[in-house]
């Protein structure tokens, strides 16, 4: 078995490497039973097993570089546009996209959250350009609780980081938020979302909304939001609810303006 959480500053992946655990264990993956890996217990849907089955055939394939036809049935399931919709190699893939492509110059990012959001833009930064990056703590007292109001304040430049920066807090041009949190499990409602993002779109400031694990709670969504606000981004993973970790598939929920910037 193997452990361990993730949140900022902290490694990024999602899952140890259980292939080298079970070379080094001599007993095959099968076996290992996993806790740092945030995977539905339940498995993998029969139906799409046999989904997968029917279309071995199409292997020698290679993919449908626009994803037509999953893109069409996301937006009937979610009851938006086809055009709105950007699948990636999970959504790790579509957070550095955004880090590179949209070049944020001041973020707001809760701590702890999931690691990948800091990891992308380091990464951008020794790529193209440095983001200077405002953290807004998650206290222990509080039950790791994000208050909608404090947080609101921080998009507009109200510092409220208790560690040390080279640069005076302004208004921020990108904030994430990770809706359950990840590590922390906490939940904020849909109209508190609303909220944030309502601020965010009067700020100009892109609110990137990654809900990897909404669909255990999917009355706080905020998807369908996207279509009147330009400035929400909304970033969902098949790894997590429907135990499809080993497919690689994510995909945004973005204005079309937005999906026009970060397509190759």
């Amino acid at each position: 078995m193997t452990g361990r959480m993730t949140g900022t500053g902290s490694c990024s992946a999602c899952g140890q490497d259980i292939y080298r655990l079970a070379e080094e264990l001599g007993m095959p993956e099968r076996k290992i039973l996993d806790f740092s890996s945030p995977v539905n217990p339940l498995g993998v849907s029969k139906k799409i097993k046999a989904e997968i089955r029917k279309h071995l055939k199409n292997l020698h394939n290679y993919p449908d570089p626009e994803a037509r036809r999953l893109r069409k049935r996301l937006a009937q399931h979610h009851g938006v546009s086809s055009e709105m919709i950007l699948c990636g190699n999970g959504s790790t893939e579509l957070i550095h996209l955004i880090a590179r492509t949209l070049r944020p110059q001041s973020v707001l990012l809760p701590a702890p959250t999931f690691a990948e959001y800091e990891r992308a833009l380091r990464t951008a930064e020794r790529i193209e350009h440095r983001a200077e990056i405002e953290y807004f703590p998650l206290r222990s007292e509080d039950g790791f609780e994000i208050d909608p109001d404090e947080f609101v304040n921080a998009l507009k430049g109200k510092s409220v980081s208790p560690r040390p920066t080279p640069y005076a807090p302004r208004p921020c041009d990108m904030a994430f938020l990770c809706n359950p949190n990840n590590p922390t499990g906490r939940l904020l409602g849909r109209e508190e979302v609303r909220k944030i993002a309502s601020v965010a779109r009067d700020l100009g400031c892109y609110l990137v909304v990654d809900e990897a694990f909404v669909d255990f709670c999917p009355d706080v969504s905020v998807i369908t939001d996207v279509a009147d606000n330009p400035y929400l981004l909304v970033l969902r993973t098949m790894g997590t609810f429907y135990s499809l970790g080993g497919l690689r598939l994510g995909y945004g929920v973005f204005p079309p303006h937005v999906v026009g910037e970060l397509k190759p």
